[in-house]
């Protein structure tokens, strides 16, 4: 029972992965409080955005996950954040012009 030695690329690869994890799970609580709120508000609009940012969250993670597990070297898609804040203040403005 000796303990299995771990490469640093191997080690690069999990913190990568953890890494990712976070970020979906950030993203998902985030479309949840949207949700949460419009709900509260009645608003069908900002539960759409809501659900939208989950939705897109969840194919951020997948995405990212895939190229891990094919040692693809490649960056986030830089949209998926502004996504995430234009959808937000879309939902602010839409539920204080009313």
């Amino acid at each position: 029972m000796g303990i299995k030695k771990i490469s640093s690329n191997e080690l690069a690869k999990m913190r990568t992965a953890l890494s990712n994890q976070r970020t979906y799970l950030a993203y998902t609580r985030t479309g949840f409080a949207v949700v949460a709120i419009a709900a509260k508000f009645k608003s069908n609009i900002v539960i759409a955005v809501g659900m939208l940012l989950i939705a897109v969250g969840v194919y951020q993670y997948y995405t990212i996950a895939t190229d891990i597990e094919n040692n693809k070297i490649s960056l986030p898609n830089k949209e998926i954040p502004l996504t995430f804040t234009l959808a937000g203040i879309m939902a602010v403005y839409y539920y204080f012009a009313k």
